[in-house]
């Protein structure tokens, strides 16, 4: 894949994963208080799938995991 396109990917993937994130304290403040709610754990899920695909993006382009985790501790966030 194009280098361009992973980097879509890559911050794609980031806001996805960063606003279905946000769910957890919203169902943590608002919730049942369930530690082993169905709904908090397809929330993980869905998280830990995102993690699968930045795996199979920075298996093509091992650099671009450098520059989004210096971008990371740069400015909080890995996308533009």
């Amino acid at each position: 894949m194009d280098r361009e396109i992973a980097q879509m990917i890559v911050g794609t993937a980031s806001r996805a994963a960063m606003e279905i994130g946000n769910l957890m304290p919203l169902l943590k403040q608002h919730g049942d208080g369930e530690k082993d709610n169905p709904v908090r754990q397809a929330i993980a899920s869905a998280v830990y799938e995102v993690g699968l695909i930045y795996d199979q993006v920075f298996a093509q382009h091992p650099d671009l995991r450098q520059e989004i985790e210096a971008r990371l501790n740069k400015y909080r966030r890995s996308y533009y």
